[in-house]
């Protein structure tokens, strides 16, 4: 299956990500130190029936670092 890349650009920089099928979403999620081809087995079956969402996530793939001071708040 040939995948195509899309890129968006969000307030901290650049998000490289695959956005296939159509459907319900499946959001896909990479571990530690993956990027969005780590799903790529699973793209065309998953696609088949749903809208498969994969990002590379900050910092990783093609995916532009994070560049601000992440905060966490906390009640």
């Amino acid at each position: 299956m040939k995948v195509r890349t899309r890129d968006a650009r969000l307030a901290h920089g650049r998000v490289r990500y695959v956005d296939e099928g159509t459907g319900d979403p499946l959001l896909l999620v990479h571990g530690l130190g993956g990027n969005w081809q780590n799903w790529a087995a699973n793209l065309r079956d998953l696609a088949a029936t749903h809208r498969v969402i994969a990002p590379d996530l900050p910092g990783f793939g093609r995916s532009e670092e994070h560049t601000s001071e992440l905060q966490s708040h906390h009640d």
